[in-house]
């Protein structure tokens, strides 16, 4: 029998102490289960009775019952850590969607009402009694949470078991409904390959990152005496109470008192004032804003690892089905931006953010990362001969470009810029800015590039076809992406980034496997085209070639050998150590 489960709980942040308080069930067969807890409303902590646990674990161990949630890594995190054992299989109505549907929202009530006439007003009603229950919870000096729906147990039972029934009633029906489809759209095969992955990246936060506290004080303290010196600074050559983060104050510098003519503008009509807008002008005051926002910039990034750091690990939420390509995002924090310390602009600082970040002691860091693994695929799926010899050949690709349409290989970084252009859908306005050449240089560039190689744009003319044709292009992988029809130049960008999240999930699930030959070897992070383990051991050449050659593996129709590059991170993440094989 089919049952969907859903959990209430006192916030989402599992490795701060939030936990759930109400969990409900409902079964196919029209009945319904409820379980609730207390909560203390000075530490918000809460204690399961053995009586309930042991009622509930009986439900998840019946071998008849077939479960499904709506976001089920968070439910089963949160059930796991009251002391309950879940199923190995569940399915999951939020990775179907996604799945389905990757260019919609999937949250379960915007899902449930587009798709099943299934009104949101118990999450209005439940929202505003909570409100009003704060206000009566604030004068008893109870702990209040920052977000509303944290607080939702604080509202009268009747509303909030309503809310959390109506909730597993939108996942059975959910599940029923679009179970069919990923049959009848090609799509179940997408689907069992994401929920395997799932378990990988609940272990990926589980084992976390180490990071380095006293390190990152460090440079807290470093980065607000960069502060400190330069609003005095800033001040000195602008005014009492300039602030270099209000746009207002910005405009009136660069437009009053600098008198720059300005050329970009707001939908309100007013003069830009944003960072491309200071990047262009060179003058020393504007440097110095520059660099206080990176470093305002640094102490807000280090500040937040500090605060989510638990005993010196971050547990980030890898967001597996987030992005419309299948790519990983990342938040609470983001661990796939922690900035390397390379700027455009070698003027401003460098704000290194990898630093603290390593292993723990006793451990190493092993990085295996993609070589150009989107300019490799562009090269497979276009066919594009020039690209595909270079590659198969083991030539420097932009060098060879260069070289093949300018004569120039000094022009190797243009040539690199543009075919990554070219996959991002990114136009001459960028090429232009970013070699400070002329629109037209930057058109007659792409022209020639393209001459050079005629196969990419006729590749991404078909792509446009597919998608006029069906609404949807599929990458090698399978998944289906549904490309805004205004934006069919986003058609190539999204089979290459989709293909390469395919790629770099598959590549997971197979290291995955192989990780219990390695004793004392987790899999910590996937960070882009990256992969990272944890290891107390030195890996033997022959371990490194192994797991070269898992991530490697890929479609038939993929000719180009898709190299993967090692290195070793011994104490700081900053500090990368190239192996040789």
């Amino acid at each position: 029998m089919l049952v969907a489960f859903d959990t209430e709980t006192t916030g989402v942040n599992y490795w701060h102490g939030d936990r759930p308080f109400l969990v409900t069930f409902q079964f196919e067969s029209g009945r319904q289960a409820r379980f609730r807890t207390m909560v203390d409303p000075f530490t918000r902590k809460i204690v399961w009775s053995k009586q309930r646990l042991a009622d509930m674990q009986r439900l998840f161990s019946d071998p008849d019952l077939h479960f499904v949630a709506h976001n089920l890594k968070f439910d089963r995190r949160m059930l796991e850590g009251i002391g309950l054992s879940l199923p190995s299989h569940i399915d999951d109505t939020f990775v179907a969607m996604h799945t389905l549907r990757s260019h919609e929202r999937h949250g379960l009530k915007a899902v449930c009402k587009r798709y099943l006439s299934i009104d949101d007003d118990d999450e209005k009603e439940l929202t505003r009694a909570t409100i009003s229950a704060r206000r009566i919870a604030k004068k008893r000096n109870w702990q209040l949470a920052e977000d509303v729906a944290a607080d939702y147990w604080m509202a009268p039972r009747e509303v909030c078991l309503k809310y959390a029934l109506r909730d597993v009633e939108r996942t059975l029906a959910l599940w029923q409904n679009v179970s069919p489809l990923l049959d009848e759209e090609g799509c179940r095969e997408v689907y069992d390959r994401e929920m395997r992955l799932l378990r990988v990246t609940a272990e990926l936060e589980t084992r976390g990152m180490h990071i380095d506290l006293a390190v990152v004080d460090q440079m807290i303290e470093r980065y607000e005496k960069v502060v400190d010196s330069l609003t005095d600074k800033i001040e000195t050559n602008t005014w009492v109470g300039f602030s270099c983060t209000k746009p207002n104050d910005i405009r009136k510098l660069v437009y009053e008192k600098l008198s720059v003519v300005p050329t970009v503008f707001t939908e309100k009509g007013l003069p830009c004032a944003d960072k491309d807008v200071l990047r262009d002008i060179d003058h020393p005051t504007i440097l110095d804003i520059r660099n206080w926002r990176a470093a305002d910039s640094a102490i807000s990034k280090l500040t937040q690892y500090k605060e989510l750091a638990v005993g010196g690990v971050l547990h980030p939420d890898f967001q597996q089905n987030g992005p419309i390509t299948g790519r990983y995002s990342c938040k609470m924090p983001n661990l796939q931006n922690v900035s390397k310390g390379i700027q455009e602009d070698e003027r401003v600082i460098p704000v290194e953010a990898r630093e603290p970040f390593g292993p723990r002691e006793g451990w190493l860091w092993i990085a295996f990362d993609y070589s150009q693994v989107e300019a490799r695929l562009l090269a497979a799926l276009s066919h594009e001969p020039t690209l595909c010899e270079a590659f198969k050949e083991g030539r420097d690709v932009h060098k060879e470009m260069a070289l093949r349409i300018w004569g120039d290989e000094s022009k190797r970084t243009l040539a690199k810029q543009i075919v990554y252009a070219t996959i991002y859908g990114a136009g001459k306005e960028i090429i232009a800015k970013k070699f400070n050449i002329s629109l037209a240089a930057a058109s007659a560039a792409i022209r020639q590039f393209h001459k050079a190689a005629p196969r990419i744009r006729a590749y991404s003319r078909e792509l446009q076809q597919e998608l006029a044709d069906n609404g949807y292009i599929r990458t090698l992988g399978g998944r289906r992406i549904y490309t805004d029809p205004a934006r069919p130049y986003a058609v190539l960008d999204h089979k290459i980034q989709g293909t390469a999240a395919d790629q770099t999930k598959m590549a997971m699930l197979r290291v995955h496997t192989f990780l219990p030959s390695l004793p004392d070897t987790h899999l910590i992070s996937t960070v882009h085209d990256e992969l990272i383990l944890e290891t107390k051991h030195e890996f033997t050449p022959a371990t490194y070639r192994k797991v070269m050659a898992l991530m490697s593996e890929t479609w038939p129709e993929v000719t180009i050998p898709l190299d993967v590059d090692a290195s070793i991170i011994r104490k700081s993440w900053a500090k990368k150590e190239k192996v040789k094989l």
